[in-house]
């Protein structure tokens, strides 16, 4: 599960930092810091997924699964 965390955030932190692989997240850094790091990272996606399903069923919360799913 780290290993599957590590890759969607070093997919994530490509743009800006390259530097930052998933082997590099997972060969330096402690799991506490890294897991923290990965919490700050998953905030928005988080807040975002919390607003649409206090929303209900609209049209937006339909859309959503759409909307993550794709990488770019």
């Amino acid at each position: 599960m780290v290993e599957d965390i590590a890759d969607v955030v070093s997919m994530i932190c490509k743009k800006s930092s390259p530097e930052m692989t998933k082997d590099w997240f997972l060969d330096d850094i402690d799991i506490v810091p890294f897991m923290e790091f990965a919490k700050f990272i998953f905030e928005p996606m988080t807040a975002r997924l919390k607003e649409v399903g206090s929303k209900g069923s609209g049209a937006e919360a339909k859309n959503l699964p759409s909307q993550i799913s794709s990488p770019n």
